[in-house]
């Protein structure tokens, strides 16, 4: 199993660090995640130095600024968060943080869908907490997510998948092989790509055709724009299902009729939800054993670790 460490909202982990004192611990991090990862626990407010319990704290933008005001005293708190931010996010930097999972709505935490009052607040705009804006800026290869969106099982498979990918491209580019590094990756996360987008896919198979003949810095930046586009797909088991029956068109005749019939049984199972998609690779990662297929042996794709959720 990869080792892999994710940043978390303090709050979700179960700890009492929210502004009214609540607990908001979530189950599937706390309890789940945790086998499979280090989880480093994050809260802005409290870290900053505010207490437990505390007066809320509103987003209010004026002109191009957004300020972090206080509903007891009217302070603004952006300045503080941004001091403290920076800091804590050199520290993250330094433990190799592979993705973070924050609390939705919360006016540091929040992705996408804190509320940020507007027009001396008479209207208000959904956008980032402060702290996440940051971070967004300075994890630009690091998948972030907020807590409910991972409910919806598309997305947290989406989520996981791409915290495992992006980690072994920034692994690849922190080697010094450059180009060889490249092709290695490639071979070993091919088929991802192509569960993703097949358009994507074929664009990068010519890339690496050519890349050689390449600069080596256009080289990596090429094909980590083609990667990030692909990453922006969710998980869909129709393009799965296309990679593996386009592998066993390859097998033509050398598996077992039986073979066959069972790994059809165990797609239907997955298609109706039945099995996890770990528990049809598995099998096929066996026959693909059997049968010397090697290069597809080496592709994450049938590696059933790949698949944290």
């Amino acid at each position: 199993m990869v080792s892999i460490n994710i940043g978390v909202s303090s709050c979700l982990l179960g700890n009492r660090v929210r502004y009214d004192g609540r607990e908001r611990k979530d189950t599937f991090i706390r309890y789940i995640l945790s086998k499979h990862a280090t989880l480093i626990s994050i809260c802005p407010e409290t870290e900053m130095g505010l207490s437990v319990p505390r007066p809320p704290l509103n987003l209010i933008r004026k002109g191009d600024t957004i300020r972090l005001i206080s509903t007891e005293d009217r302070r603004d708190y952006a300045p503080l968060l941004k001091r403290w931010a920076k800091k804590r996010i050199r520290g993250l930097k330094r433990l190799s943080i592979d993705g973070f999972i924050f609390k939705c709505r919360s006016p540091s935490c929040g992705l996408g869908d804190a509320k940020i009052y507007i027009d001396k607040g008479r209207k208000t705009v959904r956008g980032n907490g402060l702290f996440v804006d940051m971070v967004l800026k300075a994890f630009p290869l690091v998948p972030i997510e907020s807590d409910e969106r991972l409910y919806d099982p598309a997305i947290r498979e989406s989520f996981f998948e791409k915290i495992l990918l992006l980690k072994r491209w920034r692994d690849t580019l922190n080697k010094s092989e450059g180009l060889e590094n490249i092709l290695k990756f490639h071979r070993e996360n091919r088929l991802i790509i192509r569960s993703k987008s097949k358009k994507i896919y074929e664009s990068l198979e010519r890339l690496i055709s050519e890349i050689e003949d390449l600069p080596e810095d256009r080289a990596i930046l090429e094909y980590q724009s083609y990667l990030l586009d692909a990453l922006r797909f969710r998980v869909s088991k129709r393009k799965r299902l296309g990679v593996i029956r386009s592998i066993f068109k390859k097998m033509g005749t050398l598996i077992k009729e039986s073979e066959r019939a069972y790994i059809e049984e165990l797609i239907a199972l997955y298609i109706k939800d039945q099995i996890p998609f770990p528990a049809l690779i598995t099998p096929l990662r066996y026959l693909l054993i059997r049968y010397q297929l090697k290069d597809h042996l080496l592709d994450n794709f049938f590696n059933p670790t790949n698949y944290l959720y």
